[in-house]
């Protein structure tokens, strides 16, 4: 639904001119909060999918605890737990900069 929208706004934009009265970095939060409540309304609005197969794509903190294992002898450049704080450590820093 995200992607539906953004083009549906690029369209409106480039194809027909008409722009929103704030800047185009203001989209993102108001896109996630639509697809956030069209992702809710579709899940109330449709069957239960069986307890089996959501078991296999739900996260669970024992997974946690396996990948812990299975990072503790992995140098710090190949741990992507590692690699993701320091992703969200450039991206603040990027963003406190250009603020």
């Amino acid at each position: 639904s995200g992607l539906l929208l953004s083009v549906a706004i690029l369209v409106l934009k480039f194809g027909f001119g008409i722009t929103a009265p704030f800047h185009f970095l203001f989209w993102a939060p108001i896109l996630l909060a639509i697809s956030i409540l069209i992702n809710i309304v579709f899940s109330l609005n449709s069957e239960k999918p069986v307890a089996d197969i959501i078991e296999e794509y739900t996260w669970r903190k024992s997974l946690w605890h396996e990948d812990t294992k299975e990072l503790r002898n992995i140098p710090w450049y190949k741990n992507f737990r590692v690699l993701s704080v320091l992703l969200l450590i450039m991206a603040l820093g990027m963003y406190l900069v250009f603020l």
